[in-house]
């Protein structure tokens, strides 16, 4: 494999897979392992990103209060947002010859989120809980595109900086509900 890091280092920052478990990259040139460190990448934000949709909707469905109604649309908005994203992390995926996989179990044994808190009925609870867990996941887009961007992978790259760019929109737009008589 190019570069300095093992496959087990490699393993760790990307969800636990191994580069050549998404593809055969033995004697390949460095394109192809730029490409294969990207869909590792690419993959863990995926698996990250569905994870992320479900606790949005279960803070959506399990709201309380007053104003559980506005929470409710705002929930949706950002659901609506990272399912949307999700797409195009996945499509990245398969343009590089890869297998985009997210399914349920997948996501429950790769998820780098904490859990969802089970308990949680007001606005600011749930508010605070995705915010948390939209701060992990924007961290782990960060250090992916900063790894695109030293690797060179310019499309990866631009796809990673709208990942980013979302998540700290949709943290931005979530904390801006946060205290608000809710």
């Amino acid at each position: 494999m190019a570069g300095s890091e093992t496959a087990v280092e490699t393993r760790g920052k990307f969800g636990g897979r191994a580069l050549d478990s998404i593809m055969n990259l033995d004697g390949l040139d460095h394109a192809s392992s730029v490409r294969g460190r990207s869909v590792l990448a690419l993959e863990a934000l995926l698996v990250d990103a569905v994870d992320l949709f479900t606790h949005v909707k279960q803070a959506r469905w399990n709201v309380k209060g007053p104003n559980a109604r506005e929470m409710h649309l705002l929930f949706d908005e950002a659901a609506a947002s990272i399912q949307d994203h999700a797409d195009v992390l996945a499509d990245r995926i398969t343009t590089l010859g890869a297998r985009a996989d997210a399914t349920a179990r997948i996501v429950g044994r790769r998820s780098r989120l904490p859990e969802y808190p089970p308990a949680l009925e007001g606005p600011n609870e749930h508010l605070r809980a995705l915010g948390e867990r939209l701060g992990v996941y924007t961290q782990a887009a960060q250090s992916a595109l900063d790894a695109a961007t030293e690797s060179g992978d310019i499309e990866t790259t631009d796809v990673l900086f709208d990942t980013v760019h979302r998540a700290d929109k949709l943290t931005w737009l979530l904390f801006a509900h946060v205290d608000l008589d809710y």
